[in-house]
């Protein structure tokens, strides 16, 4: 699907829109530049980056800013985090302990004066050249470095004469300061408030001080509630356009009306984590929290919440009574409190559930009122059955219907009384439809085929209490297997268990084929990763021991034998996503034996157990194994599927969290081949190709501001290179990501595929590969519960881009490189700490020409992608 990238579209987390015209337009838009003094570092800021652990690529004029998150930030409290941090300490306070000047100095940004700093700050007299090592030993100097940072020129000036304010951020708030200040903005003597004058009052109330008193607005937002209602403010203020008319109610312009929806909005807010206090985190954030919850909701160009929205429908959803206004009628529409109070007064698993309920019912039942009964049904059993109902959505269901009865057969099945047989049944359906979901990803189903036999399978004999009985042996044998059997060109009486292994694998008869050829160091092959996915699948089968697809259907015998059937279908399930035959989960018993569906597991809020996505346990004296549901296996078991295409060493020590590693492997399995096209591929290239040459035309670091507001800078980055700008023309493109890049070229119009995208997992709950709309902001903040920054990066596959035009191979490569690529960037990437976002772009940046020439030619070598292509 292609979907509209526009540089006036809406920006999501960004304090200021640029409105109108191009970004080339943007670029010759005179911009204020902060004033920001520069200081001589007693030291080597290229030491400091090394003990820091950055990568190559970062900038000097971030390098204070990345200590602070380094220093006083939440770090794993293991041993090498600890030595980096001391080590850091231990050379700050020995360039901040000397004397005199040494022969190594550098040139580092200083937000206000020396001055400034030494007076009222630090109350010492400090060199300038010790200066920064003071403030980085000292949290709180640091904090008040960190939120100046992201001040404009206005705030910054006004923030600089207040000494009191001053002494309030270092001596009171500076973590509240520090997480605040990229929604502080001050002009003409006010606040400019999130949405404007309208909103003036709605503030005024809420904070306790008028924004035309911007002394006092500041210190009141910073000092109540232990940070809460600066985080608050910062969250509505980093929104833009639709999204933030839907946060306030904007629509609804009566002041009374307005600030009880602001005051509902912010007390929801305070309900996740009520001991979480900025002071203690400033960079830490709640899993689910509003600010997550509000840059996922779609809302309409008017600032309403897309549908399905009514009120009445999502109380029905949820089983709550979601109105505080006795007025409202049936056909109102859930408003942005509202829709926070729903999903996030609760705990944690509950909220996320809901806002991937949320989303769900956005992606695929945006036209509620034609089918609200089947709709509403659907929704509601989406967090019961999260792991079916996704499986459905990847194949391609549409109909709500279908996901009713679906439903409604996982509860039935839940209701056998007797664990063997639930055993069987969920292996059976569950793999069933597992098979299903991976022949329609590879097209060996076409959406009609694979629509109608999982509405067939639904369908299927079901004694209650007891199973299925036969029915789905002979489903197999009449409905799934005739239509496998033509497309990869197997007829009887060749075995079921070979048909379905070629159509797990993509195989096709050779009428069927589309070939794509690659021509290779004088050689000419066709793309052919059917081929490579068979012998892998083949290897995995012959250790994934046990039961044959042919004995539970009993081709061999005389009748169907439901547990070997079972089997059978867990084996193949898992053979279609456990990757390296020769991975450390195949050199024991058989994974599929061990599979937990958690039937003994007590369900957390609305889940079914056996429905749940599935996960990785390991210990307890029980061998590595998964829990969960059979469907979905990708989610938990990604990562196998990452290779190395050569037998040299790793890059480097990895530094990338398991977490994480899952994430990004989620896009390398969820992307097929076909998907990339090389005219699609040869847009998005000059896209990037053009960002870089606006940058290039540059004239001043004013120019530079307005352009990297169009990039979705965060504004301290905004800020940083507008320094570094002032001092320097060259090598400005290689601060910036290829994502950044991207949007930098975007004119109005232009179309970025979403096949170039990532998996939105982390985020939205999707298994879907989509160009993501908006940045991460300086990351999302460190959600321990969710990967939301591989969401939302999509520079490893633009990099891929750029490697194969280079290689003059068709796109289609891109995916047969992804597995090694994904693998490289894990090894690459050098995370300083949990939600440093910036590494994985800089390390997709790092993967080199050279290294991929190798890569093309180890997808050539017997049983690759690669195939020889011998026809005359």
């Amino acid at each position: 699907m292609l979907v509209a990238r526009a540089v006036c579209c809406t920006i999501l987390m960004l304090p200021v829109v640029w409105s109108g015209g191009s970004p080339a337009d943007a670029a010759t838009t005179d911009r204020r530049v902060p004033e920001w003094a520069t200081v001589r570092f007693a030291g080597s800021v290229e030491a400091l980056a090394r003990l820091a652990g950055f990568d190559a690529h970062v900038e000097p004029a971030r390098v204070p800013l990345e200590l602070v998150r380094v220093l006083h930030g939440e770090l794993p409290q293991d041993a090498p985090s600890i030595s980096r941090r001391d080590g850091l300490l231990a050379y700050l306070g020995a360039t901040a302990r000397a004397q005199a000047s040494t022969d190594i100095a550098d040139d580092l940004p200083l937000p206000l004066t020396p001055a400034i700093w030494r007076d009222i700050i630090l109350q010492e007299q400090v060199s300038e050249e010790h200066l920064l090592s003071v403030v980085l030993l000292d949290r709180a100097a640091s904090l008040v470095y960190y939120g100046l940072a992201a001040l404009d020129a206005d705030t910054l000036q006004f923030i600089g004469r207040s000494r009191d304010l001053l002494l309030l951020v270092d001596r009171v708030t500076p973590g509240a300061f520090a997480a605040t200040a990229p929604g502080l903005r001050v002009s003409a003597g006010r606040v400019l408030v999130p949405g404007g004058q309208i909103a003036e009052p709605w503030w005024a109330a809420l904070v306790g001080a008028k924004p035309d008193d911007p002394a006092s607005f500041i210190r009141h937002l910073l000092t109540r509630d232990a940070g809460r209602l600066a985080a608050f403010y910062t969250t509505i203020a980093q929104l833009n356009g639709p999204r933030l008319q839907f946060a306030l109610g904007l629509p609804n312009s009566d002041s009374k009306s307005g600030i009880k929806h602001l005051r509902e909005l912010y007390n929801t807010a305070t309900t996740v984590d009520p001991a979480w206090s900025l002071e203690i985190g400033p960079f830490s954030r709640r899993s689910g929290d509003l600010r997550l919850l509000l840059s996922l909701v779609e809302v309409t160009p008017q600032g309403r919440l897309s549908p399905p929205s009514a009120r009445r429908f999502w109380e029905d959803v949820f089983g709550e009574n979601l109105s505080t206004d006795a007025g409202a009628g049936d056909d109102a529409v859930v408003d942005a409190a509202t829709l926070a109070r729903v999903v996030l007064a609760h705990e944690p698993r509950v909220r996320r559930l809901r806002s991937h309920a949320v989303c769900f019912a956005q992606r695929l039942f945006g036209n509620a009122a034609s089918d609200g009964s089947s709709v509403l049904r659907a929704v509601r059993s989406y967090a019961r059955f999260e792991a079916l109902h996704l499986t459905l959505e990847r194949i391609g269901v549409v109909r709500a219907g279908t996901y009713v009865a679906a439903a409604r057969r996982a509860e039935a099945m839940s209701a056998i009384g007797d664990d063997k047989r639930l055993v069987v049944a969920l292996s059976q359906f569950q793999g069933a439809l597992a098979v299903i979901d991976r022949c329609s990803f590879h097209g060996v189903l076409d959406h009609a085929d694979a629509v109608s036999l999982v509405e067939s399978l639904i369908g299927l004999p079901f004694e209650p209490g007891k199973g299925f009985g036969p029915s789905v042996a002979d489903w197999i044998v009449t409905r799934l297997l005739p239509p496998l059997r033509e497309t990869v060109g197997i007829g009887a009486p060749e075995s079921a268990e070979d048909v379905v292994l070629h159509a797990l694998a993509g195989a096709r008869s050779a009428d069927a084929r589309a070939m794509t050829i690659v021509r290779w160091e004088d050689q000419t092959y066709r793309i052919d990763p059917a081929s490579a996915e068979l012998s892998r699948l083949l290897k995995v089968r012959e250790k994934l021991t046990g039961p044959r697809l042919d004995d539970g259907l009993g081709l061999r015998a005389k009748a169907p034998d439901d547990g070997l059937l079972a089997g059978a279908l867990r084996s193949l399930a898992y053979a279609a996503h456990i990757g390296d035959p020769e991975n450390n989960t195949l050199l024991g018993p058989n994974p599929a034996d061990d599979h937990d569906f958690r039937l003994q597991g007590l369900a957390v809020g609305p889940q079914a157990p056996a429905w749940t996505l599935p996960a990785e346990r390991v210990g307890g004296g029980a061998p590595w194994h998964l829990e969960g549901s059979l469907l979905c296996l990708d989610v938990a078991l990604a990562r196998f599927s990452l290779k190395r295409l050569s037998t040299e060493q790793p890059l480097s020590a990895r530094q990338v969290i398991r977490r994480d590693e899952q994430a990004f492997a989620l896009t390398a399995v969820n992307v097929r081949p076909a998907a990339h096209l090389d005219v699609d591929r040869d847009r998005v290239i000059g896209y990037i190709e053009r960002g870089r040459q606006r940058i290039r035309a540059l004239t001043g670091p004013s120019h530079w501001l307005a352009l990297a507001e169009t990039a979705r800078l965060d504004p301290r980055r905004q800020n940083a290179l507008a320094w570094l700008a002032g001092r320097q023309r060259d090598g400005l493109t290689d601060r910036l990501t290829l994502t950044e890049l991207l949007w930098v070229g975007l004119d109005a119009g232009d179309l970025v595929p979403d096949a170039w995208g990532v998996c939105r997992h982390g985020l939205d709950g999707s298994l879907a590969v989509r160009f993501p709309l908006d940045p991460p902001a300086d990351g999302y903040g460190r959600l321990s519960a969710a990967p939301t920054l591989p969401a939302a990066l999509p520079d490893l596959t633009l990099r891929l881009a750029e490697l194969t035009a280079q290689l003059r191979v068709p796109a289609s490569v891109v995916a047969l490189l992804l597995p090694a690529a994904t693998q490289d960037l894990v090894e690459l990437a050098r995370p300083a700490y949990p939600d440093d976002w910036l590494a994985f772009p800089h390390a997709a940046r790092m993967l080199a020409y050279e290294r991929y020439i190798d890569q093309v030619a180890a997808l050539t070598a017997t049983g690759g992608p690669l195939v020889p292509d011998t026809r005359q």
